[in-house]
């Protein structure tokens, strides 16, 4: 929980990075979402979802646009913003 709890501060930290030097930013945005279908209990009791919605729920609350893709692209000069989402992976 608490690594949970730390990646998804550090998403929210680096959002408030980037715009907050450029709050008209209209940057065009990527999020890979490479993560095999790996998913997480949601501790506000939503059950289990997709590990990419902390970054997607932060970035629709901010009206922020983006796209989100299964397979990264061949050309990724025209995004100005990448976000690489690997799931989890914990040794046990």
């Amino acid at each position: 929980m608490k690594r949970f709890l730390k990646a998804n501060m550090a998403a929210v930290m680096i959002l408030f990075f980037i715009f907050s030097f450029s709050p008209e930013s209209n940057a065009s945005m990527l999020v890979w979402n490479n993560d095999n279908g790996s998913t997480y209990l949601d501790p506000d009791g939503g059950g289990s979802v997709p590990c990419e919605r902390g970054l997607t729920d932060a970035l629709d609350a901010n009206e922020i646009d983006y796209e989100t893709v299964y397979a990264l692209p061949d050309d990724l000069s025209i995004y100005e913003i990448v976000f690489i989402e690997l799931g989890l992976y914990c040794l046990e």
